[in-house]
């Protein structure tokens, strides 16, 4: 691993299988959206307790690539990257790995910073871009 890409590590839990006994193709998402969470501390977007009053990050756009199964019990690593930013959006990449380093699940994400209360985009802080820089 290096320092520009971030990684999350995760434990598949019983209930997130479904009656074909692999996990179910919804809970990826689950996967990559904790994962971004901690990759959102990161760079100082914190969603509990915001920077900037009234505005954060909003999911506009996600895409997942299935490549294997997974099952319980089982511990997988989640990456993401910074892949492009723009005025008011980033786009993320994310790559899930199984405990055999085994790549399993890809995806890639668009989120772009909201100005909840006038329900509009709003521009990029130069403060999160710059840390966003740092991941690219």
């Amino acid at each position: 691993m290096t320092d520009d890409v971030f990684y999350k590590d995760l434990d598949i839990r019983w209930g997130d299988q479904d009656n074909m006994g692999h996990v179910n193709n919804a809970v990826f998402s689950t996967y990559f959206e904790e994962a971004r969470a901690y990759f959102f501390e990161q760079v100082d977007i914190f969603i509990h307790k915001p920077l900037y009053p009234q505005q954060g990050p909003i999911m506009a756009a996600l895409e997942l690539q299935f490549k294997q199964q997974l099952s319980w019990p089982a511990r997988v690593r989640v990456l993401v990257r910074t892949v492009k930013i723009g005025n008011s959006s980033f786009h993320l990449s994310h790559e899930l790995y199984s405990q055999a380093d085994e790549l399993v699940c890809t995806g890639k994400a668009v989120i772009v910073w909201f100005h909840y209360g006038e329900q509009r985009s709003a521009p990029l802080p130069d403060s999160i871009r710059n840390k966003l820089k740092s991941k690219y």
